[in-house]
């Protein structure tokens, strides 16, 4: 289902920018996480127990390079993957997001 594929997709690339200390979510991540081999599904006979211990929210904007390419597609989560990769391979080579000053490369 293209929805789940796409779900994955941005959760790849908010923990990709997230590792590299990034301010927003760049169409370089979107793309590592369309070819990063990284899985994020949780085994369902996992369930965590009590005492749960609070996270704190964790949000990180696209880039407004990658919110333009993405604007196109409407619902991004409900699109299919080659979609994805299409607009935002075609945003790249148009520079529309260049690494800005926000980007760190990975240690």
């Amino acid at each position: 289902m293209a929805s789940d594929d796409a779900s994955l997709v941005f959760m790849r690339a908010f923990l990709l920018a997230q590792r590299s200390k990034a301010r927003e979510i760049g169409i370089e991540h979107l793309l590592a996480a369309l070819d990063e081999d990284m899985p994020l599904a949780v085994e369902s006979s996992i369930r965590p127990e009590p005492p749960f211990l609070p996270v704190p929210h964790q949000d990180l904007p696209l880039s407004p390079g990658a919110a333009a390419a993405l604007e196109p597609l409407g619902d991004i989560f409900h699109v299919s993957l080659k979609a994805l990769r299409t607009v935002l391979l075609d945003a790249q080579r148009r520079g529309c997001d260049v690494i800005s000053s926000s980007w760190v490369w990975p240690s």
